[in-house]
């Protein structure tokens, strides 16, 4: 019986959930980038920071489009960090 009940769960939801849990490992990489380049950025080191906000904006462009919120941030922190190299 136990068996049978983690085959029909394994069928039923294994394939939905793995689906949802991709999509949050990517939105989790997402905003780890930005994150991490906001980080930098405070600590000053410029350098590292670009290139964080750089994956961050092509990441959310390619996901997100271009008319996103999420995508316009992430290009104002490159554009401003740009700025200080």
């Amino acid at each position: 019986m136990v068996r049978f009940l983690q085959g029909f769960w394994a069928e039923t939801y294994f394939f939905e959930h793995c689906i949802i849990l991709l999509h949050f490992r990517f939105f989790a990489l997402f905003y780890c980038r930005f994150n991490l380049g906001t980080f930098y950025f405070a600590m000053n080191a410029f350098a590292k920071a670009k290139y964080q906000f750089a994956e961050a904006h092509k990441v959310y462009q390619a996901f997100l489009g271009a008319d996103h919120p999420d995508t316009k941030e992430a290009k104002a922190a490159l554009d401003d960090v740009s700025a200080f190299l």
